[in-house]
């Protein structure tokens, strides 16, 4: 059975659980557009191929499509998300973990944007999930171990591809354009460099999207077993939350934008470029086989792989340093901050 919008309406309706679910996830799909989305623009504004505003802008209807487009792709990247953990059935235990996740996220993300760091909602959701599952479960049984080593794989998988494609990819635009007059590509790189931003950016959309998209289901279809949703994800499920990504892209992250595009490394608009494409290529990589990845740190590591094309001192290094020190504190973080805010709400429910 498919679900239809009225039909949803009135499930929250007769449940709260369920209304503070979904209010939670759209808030996460603000969040992941607030802190997330502003990295696959960062090259458009370092180079001033556009300006933040009009970039920021952009970005966000190409998040919107992104997500809207969820239903195109096989579900692989959801699938692999919801099999990470099981609950057994236990409705509250759903609950609860949601809810935790929420908190874990809502908490690391702020700390990470204070110091100005882009940091993974996506390595946010996977350990704030296993903390919670293990610390209202006291058991590591129904951990998908399988699944999670792959994604562990994939954490180190991603910036040594991002980083190798970024190279290779403005090496050979150096080597086809070593003889053309730099002023008169200028232009057509400014505007390649926008449209590969806008590619990134619809990508981001439509791999992150998966990710809460398809948790927001697996909650819904587990407080609900008479529902199932059959094949494509409801149209309506994925405009509500390409809604909150537009919305959540739209208002922030200009701290983000400067932390990479103008602390990292400076680019030019042919290396901007190639730095949108190295990170296109791996997330479309990455949604096809679902395999659930950070469009931060294939974004971060296209830079730098750009960047060491020039040479390695052309990297500010100690920034890269502290900024990869967040993405390993992430996962172990968020795990903790998942089974602490597990065990007191859990206080409280029971």
């Amino acid at each position: 059975m498919n679900l239809s919008f009225s039909e949803f309406l009135g499930e929250i309706a007769n449940s709260p659980a369920i209304l503070t679910i979904t209010i939670l996830l759209i808030i996460m799909f603000i969040l992941n557009g607030f802190t997330d989305s502003p990295n696959t623009i960062v090259t458009t504004v370092s180079n001033r191929s556009l300006n933040v505003d009009l970039a920021i802008i952009v970005s966000s209807i190409m998040n919107f499509f992104g997500v809207l487009s969820v239903g195109i792709f096989i579900p692989k990247v959801a699938i692999t998300i919801s099999n990470l953990v099981d609950f057994a059935g236990n409705n509250t235990f759903v609950f609860i973990s949601i809810f935790s996740v929420f908190l874990s996220i809502v908490s690391w993300i702020y700390i990470s944007w204070k110091l100005g760091y882009p940091t993974s909602e996506s390595h946010c959701i996977i350990g704030a999930l296993i903390g919670s599952f293990i610390g209202l479960t006291k058991s590591f049984d129904g951990i998908n171990f399988r699944a999670l080593i792959m994604i562990l794989i994939g954490f180190i998988a991603v910036m040594i591809l991002s980083f190798i494609l970024g190279y290779i990819i403005v090496s050979i635009i150096k080597i086809i354009f070593k003889n053309h007059d730099r002023t008169k590509v200028k232009k057509p790189f400014n505007i390649a460099n926008i449209l590969s931003s806008m590619a990134l950016s619809f990508m981001h959309g439509a791999h992150n999207g998966q990710k809460l998209v398809g948790l927001f289901l697996v909650v819904f279809i587990t407080l609900n077993e008479g529902y199932k949703i059959d094949g494509a994800y409801p149209i309506w499920i994925t405009l509500i939350l390409a809604i909150a990504m537009g919305v959540g892209t739209s208002i922030g992250g200009k701290k983000i934008i400067k932390s990479v595009g103008m602390h990292l490394v400076n680019l030019e608009n042919y290396e901007g470029f190639s730095a949108d494409l190295s990170s296109f290529i791996v997330l479309l990589i990455a949604t096809l086989i679902g395999l659930p990845i950070s469009t931060t740190h294939s974004v971060t590591c296209s830079v730098m792989g750009v960047g060491a094309s020039k040479r390695l001192s052309s990297i500010n290094w100690k920034f890269g340093m502290r900024m990869a020190l967040v993405w390993i504190l992430t996962l172990p973080a968020t795990v903790f901050l998942g089974y602490i805010f597990s065990k007191f709400i859990f206080l409280f429910v029971r």
